[in-house]
Parts: structure tokens; C-alpha cells; sequence
């Protein structure tokens, strides 16, 4: 449905041609609507029919998704939906740039936690998110702790001072600000903030720090049934690919995931 409204779009604009567009505006809506029907070919000639479902139904969330690549979209995709969810998200930025759980909550009734060790985000992260439960402590392996952290300019790039490194982006982060945090485990976390043992939703972003956070999470506790979890091409993917995979869960979609990674808890499917 999503992709058939192309045509209508695109010869609509065809009737003013290339000397009667209206200004800027027509100029750009005029490419994004080409440009679509060039990637709706592409899409239509893969052979994973799950591929081409789930871009059609991204393209028809575009207008309320926040997230840097559909990841809420994919959400509500494999749920069908789902009213009144319950999810956990770090980092949440300031809560809607590039954020995975702002549409889930405000358009689909869901509830939950957004994490945010950043300073500079937890303003804009409160207001802009008055319905959830903001933690601004930082998500680790252990409680307690007080470890560096590095808020870069391109905030969304902050990470803990120990993995710096450990995405080739450390050059991004030359003029950070630096600054102690407290931490907090993913399981401390969850229990206090009374999440349910089958949360619907895990999201993780921390730049370098997702599989030592991982690796200390209660699967017998709290087995989420969807995770992403960006892995930007690290050495630790395939070690966030072996620890899920011994609990179960199988990863999709990896050709549209891209710097993510796509999981599904045992007995969760993407839509036939």
C-alpha cells in the first residue's frame, strides 16, 4: 500500500514539469518521491520477501518514526502493532532525535525506561519525554561504579572514555567533554523500574559498551523479545551474535540493519 502511492505522487508532479515547479520545496519533494520509486524497483527485485514487506511498511511510518534507521518501524512491525508495550531504551538522546522508542510511546501507547548518561541531553530528555521513566545514570555491567565518560560534540557519539577506541571514532570525540559517571546494570535497572520478565523492546546504543552490558543481563529474568543493538561493525558483533544466539534468539534482517543488529527472542517471528 505504502509504495503504490508513488505513482500517484510522481504523476501528479509530472504535470508541472521542469519549468513549472513551484519554488524550493516542490524542487525537493519532487526528488525524495523519484528517488523512492527508484528504490521501490530495487526492493521489488529481492528475493527475501520479508525485505520487501518491511520497507513498504517503513516507508508508510516515515512521517512518525525517529529513529536513524526504522528501527521503531521494525518494532512495530514484528509485533503487528501492539498497543500498550512496554520497552527499555539506552542511550535515548534527548529522547526524539534518532530516537527508537519515541514513536512506540507516543503513537502506540507503550510505556518504559529511557537511559541517558550524557548531560547535556537531560533536559531536553525530560521534557521531551514526560511519560517515561528517564535513568541518568549510565548503563554498565556492574552498579556502583564511577567511570570517564566523554560527551562528544556530535553528542550522539558519547561514550564511556575505555571505548574511545574501540569505534574508529575516536577523532569525533578530540574536542569531548569529560566528565565522572555513575553506573548502573541493565538488571538493577529493569528491576527498579519494575520492568516487566518479557519486555517487548530492548534497545541498546552505548558505543562500545553493548556486549560487556549484555553479558551480565538475567536471560532466565528478563528475555526481551526484540533487541537491536548497534554493533558498528566492531569486533564485539560477533560476540553480541554468539551470546544471543546460546539464548535463542535469531538475527534478522541484517542487509537492512546495516550498523545495527536485528534479534528476536524464541518464539517471535517476522510477519509471514
Amino acid at each position: 500500500m505504502a509504495w503504490q502511492g508513488i505513482d500517484a505522487i510522481r504523476n501528479c508532479l509530472d504535470k508541472f514539469g521542469p519549468k513549472r515547479r513551484c519554488g524550493p520545496f516542490i524542487r525537493e519533494y519532487r526528488k525524495l518521491v523519484l528517488d523512492l520509486a527508484k528504490l521501490r524497483q530495487r526492493v521489488a527485485g529481492e528475493s527475501d520477501p520479508h525485505i520487501r514487506e518491511f520497507l513498504g511498511y517503513a516507508l508508510s511510518k516515515v512521517a512518525i518514526s525517529r529513529s536513524q534507521i526504522f528501527q521503531d518501524a521494525f518494532v512495530t512491525y514484528v509485533l503487528r502493532e501492539k498497543q500498550g508495550g512496554f520497552f527499555c531504551d539506552f542511550g535515548s538522546t534527548d529522547g526524539v532525535f534518532m530516537s527508537n522508542s519515541f514513536m512506540l510511546e507516543n503513537h502506540f501507547a507503550w510505556k518504559g525506561i529511557c537511559a541517558e548518561p550524557a548531560r547535556s541531553w537531560h533536559e531536553a530528555l525530560r521534557r521531551n519525554r514526560p511519560g517515561a521513566m528517564i535513568e541518568t545514570r549510565c548503563v554498565w555491567s556492574e552498579s556502583g561504579q564511577h567511570l570517564t565518560f566523554m560527551e562528544a560534540p556530535s553528542m550522539e557519539l558519547s561514550t564511556l572514555e575505555r571505548f574511545n577506541h574501540a569505534d574508529g571514532r575516536s577523532k569525533d570525540r578530540r574536542q569531548a567533554t569529560v566528565y565522572e559517571v555513575e553506573t548502573i546494570s541493565l538488571n538493577d535497572l529493569l528491576r527498579t523500574c519494575n520492568a516487566p520478565s518479557e519486555l517487548d523492546y530492548l534497545s541498546i546504543d552505548t558505543e562500545g559498551s553493548e556486549l560487556d552490558i549484555l553479558q551480565k543481563l538475567d536471560f532466565h529474568q528478563y528475555l526481551p523479545r526484540i533487541i537491536t543493538v548497534e554493533h558498528n561493525y566492531t569486533s564485539s558483533r560477533d560476540g553480541i551474535l554468539a551470546l544471543l544466539t546460546s539464548h535463542g534468539y535469531q538475527r534478522v534482517l541484517p542487509e537492512v540493519s546495516l550498523f545495527d543488529d536485528w534479534y528476536l527472542a524464541p518464539g517471535v517471528r517476522l510477519p509471514s
